[in-house]
């Protein structure tokens, strides 16, 4: 057994194998016991109601003692991760005794460890340093964002597969069954329901999704400690942030990292990592000149929230507020793929401040768009997203934050501004400054009071 980074990161892969394998077998103990309560729901023989009563205590302690394990074998697991965060990163030296502790604490063989080791586990090529460190926390938050995400979506089908079972026997039940045997099934629903909730299946779908977002949150600051060459300080502090992220959350569902691992580990070696899935799962994106509006995406609100936290953690005392505005910004109203940003400085010369930090968080400066006391900036070649840089608190801010809760509570305007940007997106050859001066009346007429619904 050789204690370097190798071992120590097969280490930590085997010991998250042994926590999940512990996790699937507490899944199947909370199933069989829901399966024997759904059954007592039924008997009416005193004998086999005992039999039942006895198999369920012994497979609730056997519950417990799966869980404790798991819970166990992760701690030892995420001891190890914490470990080769520094040690890979920074070059550190850990003294042998504390890593043979958490050898012996393993309850992992050499064979496992052998076989779960991965040189492809950290892609970083620097040297050690703060911009390894850097890379190496930059990697882990962008896999666990995705791999919280893929496992809460998970939690979230599984939560409303049992749900809707539970109230499709309800229903069919009380169309077909007299009054005893429906009385029966209401009890059986009543246990299955019970059953969901024990199996804690909302409370992790909403871990899941919790640990997400806080990865992407410290990944918006990552960009922020890159713009300023990686001071190990901040750098430590998002580290430790992180890791109290994700031990915090549940762990992620057996067999995601399996499946989407190699896929992972091919983009990040393509420097591909911010494409596709692993960034964008909101159905953002938009070519230059192409006005095509996307159906309402109850996840755009997430997608700002993330890029605002990022944009916040960049720009630091500069940016006094951020909005979400826009039709992204309306729920039920379709919308061109596109985050629209408002951000609030004190004074609209500050605003060449910016273009640097914003660089760094990968938009392009955009200028004025001819519009006074207005600077644009826009993320990716396909626009994903638009900052918008304002006063705080002037005139056209309070105009663009006017329409857009006036969208949020009238239904009628909703309406018919949806209906205008439909017609002027099915116009053939419109640029998107000529569909956006086709939007400019109604906007006016709307904030003047002189529209009405016909």
């Amino acid at each position: 057994m050789k204690l370097d980074i190798d071992w120590l990161i097969g280490f930590q892969r085997a010991q998250f194998n042994k926590s999940s394998s512990w996790r699937i077998k507490a899944m199947i103990m909370q199933f069989v016991i829901g399966l024997l309560a759904l059954l007592s729901v039924f008997l009416d023989d005193h004998n086999a109601l005992y039999l039942i009563s006895t198999l369920t205590a012994l497979f609730i302690i056997i519950l417990f003692g799966c869980t404790y394990l798991q819970r166990a074998s992760r701690d030892t697991a995420e001891s190890a991760r914490r470990a080769s965060v520094l040690i890979g990163g920074l070059g550190l030296d850990l003294p042998a005794e504390i890593l043979q502790e958490m050898w012996t604490e393993g309850a992992v063989s050499d064979e496992e460890v052998n076989a779960s080791r991965d040189n492809r586990y950290y892609g970083s090529r620097e040297d050690p340093g703060p911009k390894r460190l850097y890379e190496i926390l930059h990697q882990s938050v962008v896999w666990t964002a995705f791999f919280q995400r893929k496992s809460a979506t998970i939690a979230w089908t599984l939560f409303a597969v049992s749900l809707t079972l539970a109230l499709t026997v309800l229903l069919v039940a009380t169309a077909y069954a007299d009054h005893a045997i429906l009385v029966s099934v209401g009890r059986a629903v009543l246990v299955i329901a019970t059953f969901v909730l024990t199996q804690g299946l909302f409370d992790s779908a909403m871990g899941h999704h919790g640990a997400a977002v806080a990865a992407s949150k410290i990944k918006g600051r990552l960009s922020a400690i890159k713009a300023k060459t990686y001071p190990i300080g901040e750098l430590l502090h998002a580290l430790m942030d992180y890791n109290s992220a994700v031990e915090c959350a549940p762990l992620v569902f057996p067999l995601v990292y399996r499946r989407y691992r190699d896929r992972l580990n091919e983009q990040w070696a393509n420097d591909d990592y911010d494409l596709g899935e692993v960034r964008n799962p909101f159905g953002l994106g938009l070519e230059q000149n192409v006005n095509r509006l996307s159906e309402p995406n109850p996840l755009w609100r997430q997608a700002f929230d993330e890029e605002a936290g990022r944009i916040a953690a960049g720009l630091g005392a500069h940016a006094l507020a951020i909005e979400h505005y826009g039709s992204t910004a309306v729920p039920g109203l379709s919308a061109k793929p596109i985050i629209d940003m408002l951000v609030g400085i004190a004074d609209i010369d500050d605003a060449q401040l910016l273009i640097e930090p914003m660089r760094a968080l990968g938009y392009d400066y955009l200028g004025a768009q001819g519009i006074a006391d207005h600077h644009l900036f826009g993320k990716g070649k396909t626009r994903t997203h638009l900052a918008h840089v304002i006063v705080h608190q002037g005139g056209l801010w309070r105009k663009c934050l006017a329409f857009r809760d006036r969208l949020q509570s009238d239904g009628a305007v909703r309406r018919a501004y949806e209906m205008l940007k439909r017609e002027l997106a099915a116009v053939q050859g419109m640029t998107r400054e000529e569909y956006t001066a086709g939007k400019t009346q109604f906007i006016e007429d709307v904030l003047e009071g002189r529209w009405s619904p016909e």
